[in-house]
């Protein structure tokens, strides 16, 4: 039996990965710049990377959820 996907799951599913292209762009645009301010860099590269682990996970639960839902 087919599964349907809704709306809402699509919404989610878009938006996630959105964010999740954006964060790995700026965490690559943001190691190749040059910042005179070096702990800045560091801490927005570092931001950068926890926000793109949070949505690779916001992946894996997405994922997983759909697969194990019954019915």
């Amino acid at each position: 039996m087919k599964r349907k996907i809704t709306d809402y799951f699509r919404l989610i599913f878009f938006g996630n990965s959105i964010l999740c292209l954006l964060t790995f762009i700026g965490m690559f645009v943001s190691s190749i710049i040059e910042i005179k301010h070096e702990q800045l860099q560091t801490e927005l590269y570092n931001t950068l990377s926890t926000v793109f682990k949070l949505s690779a996970g916001a992946f894996i639960g997405l994922l997983g959820g759909r697969a194990s839902k019954s019915g």
